[in-house]
């Protein structure tokens, strides 16, 4: 006569004294709520810092966090949200691509709630930094119909991890920059130049500008009015004028009607005062801005 199995061993609770150690054994063993609180934490540690990141990863953390990417409220947020900060690590990229980040990312794009769409977007720009394996790999996964619907549907960190992503996503990568183009990203993208925060607009200048680096986008990202949008973001200082610089930069490269657009769009006066002081602050541009600011004007 055979005997019935063991019972399983009973869940265990959240206490709020773990180490990583343990909180990632709740994470396995913990009831519903300590799986939650024990996520929450584990995305406060990993948000610290990268040793804390890297103590994440080294008690297994990541298997645990991804699981609960399929679990629904709270718990799902903060297992997205501690995914992401290892993500923007290059240390952990690998690792998290192999234990399935991708796809559980663009799952997450598909069906999570608004709340958490914007953090799936940060995982997955995270792990397309200088990351050529995972930008083929993102846009192979099916991401781009769900990024490019942020930048029109998403509230306003949404949109801001939306560009975030692109930007990332198109940068050195030719065949990506081909189909974030072809997948409509173009408009919704010239669109939030003019209608977006500051941080928005620096982020969708920035994917406009590794966008433009194709030949083939650039007539679609003038056709789209993206010129006229660019111009008075050089008169803003910081970041946005400092990417708007190089997205006109891309676009008059080798393209004699973009030359000649933004000349009419009265670009050459902003370009001329980038080269030798950051707008509004008087102090000087970086030589990044410098830099592309001469390359527009060339």
């Amino acid at each position: 006569q055979q005997s019935a199995p063991p019972p399983p061993p009973p869940r265990l609770d959240f206490k709020g004294s773990e180490g990583v150690e343990e909180l990632v054994l709740l994470l396995r063993r913990g009831t519903a709520e300590a799986q939650g609180k024990a996520a929450a934490a584990i995305a406060a540690a990993a948000a610290a810092g990268a040793d804390e990141a890297r103590q994440v990863v080294g008690a297994g953390g990541v298997a645990p966090l991804l699981l609960l990417l399929r679990a629904k409220g709270d718990a799902q947020e903060h297992a997205a949200r501690a995914i992401m900060s290892m993500a923007d690590s290059p240390e952990h990229q690998a690792s998290l691509s192999a234990a399935g980040a991708i796809p559980a990312a663009v799952g997450l794009l598909r069906s999570g709630s608004l709340g958490v769409q914007d953090v799936a977007a940060g995982i997955l720009g995270n792990l397309a930094i200088q990351s050529e394996p995972n930008q083929t790999a993102i846009v192979a996964a099916g991401a781009l119909p769900g990024l490019v619907s942020l930048l029109a549907k998403g509230a306003a960190p949404a949109k801001e991890q939306a560009c975030f992503a692109l930007w990332n996503l198109a940068c050195q990568h030719p065949p990506n920059q081909l189909a974030i183009a072809e997948a409509g990203a173009v408009r919704p993208l010239v669109a939030l130049l003019s209608k977006g925060t500051p941080p928005v607009q620096e982020e969708a200048a920035g994917a406009l500008m590794n966008l433009a680096a194709h030949p083939d986008n650039k007539r679609a990202i003038a056709a789209a009015n993206a010129i006229a949008a660019l111009v008075p973001m050089l008169s803003q200082g910081g970041g946005p004028a400092e990417q708007a610089a190089g997205a006109l930069m891309n676009l008059a490269s080798n393209n004699a009607l973009n030359q000649a657009s933004i000349v009419k769009a009265e670009a050459l006066s902003p370009l001329v005062a980038l080269l030798q002081t950051a707008p509004k602050s008087g102090e000087p541009a970086s030589r990044r801005g410098r830099g592309d600011a001469a390359g527009a004007l060339m």
